[in-house]
């Protein structure tokens, strides 16, 4: 007989939904327009991705509707945590007066970075079914509250949050794309040796540094043979 084609909810292997992030690494834009190696970013808490545009044009033409084009996305959104490496002390703002001496003056100019991080795939009870690793690029923070309490006999950490916005890049090697504010790469599907070498450029070896990838580093990964 024929496989069924009716619509089947809710089976065992489909309920999958997005929970945690781990595994950030910060990767600061040099003067020249490169990124500078990775460094572990620990302590963070949350990463919201909530780009902004998008937003749909209509433009008439003899009483009628005549077209409707949606503006170019732009990729925002914000990072939470409690600390961070000692590196993105000039993405937020900050600048060493003499370098090793531990004092910093605010309200410099900031450096832009690259981002990654990693979410998990839950499926049914199981939080850790797969994993999908987000890239993000060109990032700029701007000023950021800092509220510091008295400790008292409940004490509690003091979060801190930045809002971002990207500077999407452009991909040469394939046409069909615009620029990339952010990759997402699933590990459902990008499995085996293209995972581990995604996997080992941005987080690094015991022989080489972590690295961005940029869109058509990865392309490169997923076309090798």
């Amino acid at each position: 007989m024929p496989d069924s084609k009716k619509l089947v909810w809710d089976q065992d292997g489909e309920r999958y939904y997005d929970i945690g992030v781990d595994k950030p690494v910060l990767f600061v834009m040099k003067d020249d327009g490169t990124y500078d190696k990775g460094v572990a970013w620990n302590g963070m808490t949350n990463v919201t991705e909530n780009p902004s545009g998008g937003d749909v044009n209509d433009y008439y033409a003899n009483n009628k509707l005549y077209a409707s084009l949606r503006s170019v996305e732009k990729p925002e959104g914000s990072i939470e945590a409690y600390t961070y490496p000692d590196e993105f002390a000039e993405c937020d703002g900050s600048k060493e007066l003499v370098t090793g001496s531990g004092v910093f003056a605010r309200h410099q100019k900031r450096r832009a970075f690259g981002l990654s991080y990693r979410s998990f795939v839950g499926e049914s009870e199981d939080l850790e079914r797969a994993y999908i690793i987000h890239i993000l690029y060109g990032l700029t923070v701007g000023p950021s509250e800092r509220s510091h309490d008295t400790i008292n006999e409940d004490p509690d950490l003091e979060p801190l949050s930045w809002d971002y916005s990207g500077k999407p890049v452009e991909m040469t090697k394939v046409t069909g794309f615009r620029p990339m504010g952010s990759i997402e790469i699933d590990s459902r599907k990008v499995t085996g040796a293209k995972l581990t070498a995604i996997e080992d450029a941005l987080y690094g070896t015991d022989s080489t540094d972590s690295r961005i990838l940029l869109p058509d580093d990865i392309y490169d990964i997923l076309t090798a043979t």
